[in-house]
């Protein structure tokens, strides 16, 4: 068994959403959360795991979403 570049990708991947889940930061945890769907995406994509690419596709937007209304509260709060 060889450890290619997809398999260090994915375990990148794994190590961002522990640190999604370590995160107490909203901004920080979205981050690290899109993050991962990129390198999950890339990581299912190699190794033609569409289960995965599908999961983290539908995933990325959402976090994008969250991140995006995120900082609308903070510019909100900051321009009161």
């Amino acid at each position: 068994m060889s450890f290619g570049f997809a398999d260090a990708g994915g375990l990148a991947a794994g190590a961002f959403v522990i640190l999604a889940f370590y995160s107490t930061d909203g901004r920080a945890l979205r981050g690290f959360a899109i993050t991962s769907n990129l390198l999950f995406i890339l990581y299912g994509v190699m190794g033609q795991l569409w289960s995965i690419v599908l999961l983290h596709a539908i995933l990325l937007p959402l976090n994008l979403i969250r991140l995006s209304q995120i900082d609308a509260r903070a510019s909100f709060r900051t321009h009161r």
